[in-house]
């Protein structure tokens, strides 16, 4: 951790806020329909059994194509400030472990042909769809959705209350804790959502599960439940 003058701080962002509702009255909250681009015969056979493929981070870096290739998905330089003036940094990755489902607030045909895929199916209570899932994932620990963040710099800048001072041993080295620490004050959602400016067409709306492990390149689960959280797509829905 580094001393900084005031006029050399630079801008920093506050995270994004997560919701987790408990009124002791009703809060209404309409969320979003959002669109899966698949090919037929997986719409097909996910509205027949129930059966989903998910993704992961380390699929998406594979993607030669521009629509999806992103080899910097889920990590990221993350920076923090204290109030009096220190600073640190750490690089991280997020979602090791985690399945992904990437669908977009858009039905558009620009979009099916930029993702190479030949129809959509909706969600239309992400939520209900998500729990579903979540009940057939095998060690599965805790879930996220929202829309992406897009930013042109997709570094992590926050305001951090972090004591520097208790990392310090005697030799006057510094606990390597500390790296550890650092990483879980700057942490959250943002690594998860955060995409390049450049994707922003895509308006991309992110599901996640949190697993104990998740090997290889894709996840299938079946979970005919979460069915009913769902329609195909119309031939009329895409004019």
């Amino acid at each position: 951790m580094t001393e900084i003058p005031e006029d050399q701080r630079v801008k920093l962002r506050p995270p994004p806020h997560v919701l987790n509702v408990q009124f002791g009255t009703i809060w209404n909250i309409a969320t979003p329909f959002v669109y899966r681009y698949e090919d037929r015969r997986w719409i097909d056979e996910f509205f027949e059994t129930g059966k989903l493929r998910l993704s992961t981070f380390s699929k998406f870096a594979e993607y030669k194509d521009e629509a999806r290739g992103d080899t910097e998905e889920g990590s990221g330089f993350c920076y923090g400030e204290t109030a009096d003036g220190k600073s640190v940094g750490v690089f991280q990755s997020q979602g090791i472990s985690a399945a992904v489902l990437c669908c977009s607030h858009r039905l558009d045909e620009g979009l099916r042909q930029a993702f190479s895929r030949e129809w959509a199916f909706e969600i239309t209570n992400t939520v209900g769809f998500a729990l579903e899932v979540s009940r057939q994932l095998p060690g599965f620990r805790h879930g996220l959705e929202g829309s992406c963040l897009y930013r042109s710099d997709t570094g992590i800048k926050r305001a951090i209350d972090f004591d520097y001072e208790k990392y310090k041993l005697p030799d006057g080295s510094i606990d390597m804790q500390m790296i550890f620490d650092a990483g879980g004050a700057l942490g959250g959602p943002e690594l998860l959502l955060m995409k390049r400016k450049k994707y922003e067409s895509q308006q991309e709306y992110r599901l996640l599960w949190e697993l104990d492990v998740a090997n290889g390149d894709y996840i299938d689960v079946t979970a005919p439940n979460a069915r009913q959280h769902c329609r195909k797509v119309l031939d009329s829905d895409w004019s």
